[in-house]
């Protein structure tokens, strides 16, 4: 025995149904009727009124929901993958990080410390060696100083070490003559206690910086 339904949205098929009429029109004229059993829908045409589904435990299986529901535009398939890997994105996260980001990044790292303008500044500062021949005071940023007092006294004074503790200086005498080359230190500041200290011809003076006073290495 059939089942006659009207104005319906979804038709459900029930186990032992052999097929069911539904009247489409829903107005009181009826103008034909429509069978669908268990494996076929029949005489259903794109002006029939409303749209109807049919659902049975075998006709629409899960597989067959999901391939009707991925064929539509703009309705791709959201796997298990693809949300395992939505879940390890960090919130916030960009496909295009800022400077900012990408420098923090960098620098977690081990043995990548941070070379900002200051140390390019300081660097770019440096000179590898420098020849005085006459009376000055010694910048920390040469990293040689060669003295030559041929032809005359050099008297040369050291920064103060207050502040620069581990910095170095290296003197080097490179004449022979008897003149005199002294290094005299900052205010009250000394080398190895002693207020000065005079090189000898040849003779080479590592200094280093206790944060306080000029230490002989």
């Amino acid at each position: 025995m059939g089942i006659v339904i009207q104005e319906v949205e979804e038709v459900i098929v029930e186990e032992g149904d052999t097929s069911i009429t539904i009247q489409t029109v829903p107005d009181a004229a009826i103008e034909g009727d429509l069978t669908i059993s268990h494996s076929i829908l029949t005489n259903l045409s794109a002006d029939d009124h409303p749209q109807y589904w049919l659902r049975t435990d075998t006709l629409y299986s899960n597989s067959d929901i999901k391939t009707s529901y991925e064929a539509n535009s703009d309705t791709n398939a959201f796997t298990d993958a693809y949300k395992t890997k939505l879940d390890g994105i960090a919130a916030g996260a960009s496909a295009t990080p800022s400077a900012n980001i990408i420098k923090s990044l960098y620098l977690s790292n081990t043995d990548t410390n941070n070379y900002d303008d200051d140390a390019q500044t300081a660097v770019s500062g440096l000179t590898n060696t420098i020849t005085v021949t006459a009376d000055g005071a010694v910048d920390v940023s040469n990293l040689a100083v060669f003295i030559d007092a041929t032809s005359n006294d050099i008297t040369l004074t050291l920064p103060t070490a207050a502040g620069i503790t581990g910095t170095s200086i290296n003197l080097k005498r490179v004449d022979v003559t008897v003149n005199t080359v002294l290094i005299e230190t900052t205010s009250t500041e000394t080398i190895d206690s002693s207020t000065g200290a005079i090189l000898a011809t040849n003779q080479n003076l590592l200094l280093v910086s206790d944060g306080t006073n000029w230490r002989i290495l």
